[in-house]
């Protein structure tokens, strides 16, 4: 499809909301469901009842009955699929709260030191795309984003420009710390890479989404199927870049939205149209006006 098709179809009510993922079969992802205003007790014994495998945790980062659901590593199969869907809606149904909630999504790391800085290089320059598709149905990111999922590109940018033949210091900043959008987990076996920036949801369509695109961005690396010099430009410039950058962050307003990077990203990072078509949609969200406009032109 050519880029107007993609823009026309992610804003076509017809096109319904995703309903399958496209990962390998031996993929592995583990999520992790941050609620508040829930009774722990009543929360887990409806998570047991779905699967044994499924745990509830308290979670002192959260305000007013904070409580934590964590999936175990699943593959993309049919009956994974049955469960997490059971799940949303058994926990939608208790009406939670996501003020200051996320919604993680953990993978495998199996980069070299090299591709990990690759990731990190290529995550940083499509940053503001996934902030924004991260509020999900949301008009913005929730309240605690700036304390636990702190955008990585001013660090990450500097640190390689201080380090620039030491990637280990540049990666030790964003290892195994709850701060930023991404945190590399060395401490576990296998090594994970979670990523942290999606709003707390119960919104299966949503998860999906998440989980497709955060894959296949991870997947582009590997393949290293995309313009190097370009991101290692903006990386090295990105003082240049900080006034354009700010209008980003902080995070209160929508962000802006930006259908010629969001499609780069798309196109960059999906092989197949409805991939490409359904982050579209979550990306561009009610805006659609403005998508319209580029249609037009």
């Amino acid at each position: 499809m050519t880029n107007i098709e993609l823009i026309e179809a992610a804003i076509d009510e017809n096109t319904g909301n995703i309903k399958t993922l496209s990962l390998p079969g031996n993929v592995k992802f583990g999520l992790e469901i941050e609620m508040e205003e829930l009774s722990f007790e009543v929360t887990e014994r409806r998570v047991q009842i779905i699967d044994e495998e499924l745990k509830c945790e308290g979670d002192l980062s959260l305000e007013k009955g904070g409580v934590e659901v964590v999936v175990p590593p699943l593959c993309n199969t049919k009956n994974n699929l049955l469960i997490l869907k059971k799940l949303a809606k058994s926990l939608s149904d208790l009406r939670p709260h996501f003020n200051n909630c996320s919604f993680q999504i953990n993978f495998d790391d199996n980069y070299t030191t090299e591709q990990r800085i690759d990731f990190m290089k290529l995550y940083s320059f499509f940053e503001d795309v996934i902030y924004r598709f991260s509020s999900g149905v949301n008009r913005e990111l929730r309240e605690s984003i700036e304390v636990y999922a702190f955008p990585i590109y001013y660090d990450f940018a500097e640190l390689l420009s201080k380090y620039p033949d030491n990637p280990e210091m540049v990666l030790k900043n964003f290892s195994n710390k709850k701060l930023f959008g991404i945190n590399l987990k060395n401490k576990t076996k296998p090594n994970l890479i979670e990523f942290r920036t999606p709003n707390g949801t119960t919104n299966y369509h949503l998860w999906l989404n998440y989980i497709n695109t955060f894959y296949y961005l991870m997947n582009a690396v590997k393949e290293a199927n995309y313009d190097k010099e370009l991101v290692d430009y903006f990386i090295k410039n990105f003082i240049e870049f900080n006034n354009d950058y700010e209008e980003f962050f902080p995070y209160g307003p929508y962000y802006n939205l930006n259908i010629e990077k969001g499609l780069q990203f798309a196109n960059l990072i999906f092989d197949d149209d409805y991939d490409k078509i359904h982050f579209l949609k979550q990306y561009i969200k009610r805006d659609q006006d403005e998508a319209k406009q580029y249609i037009l032109h």
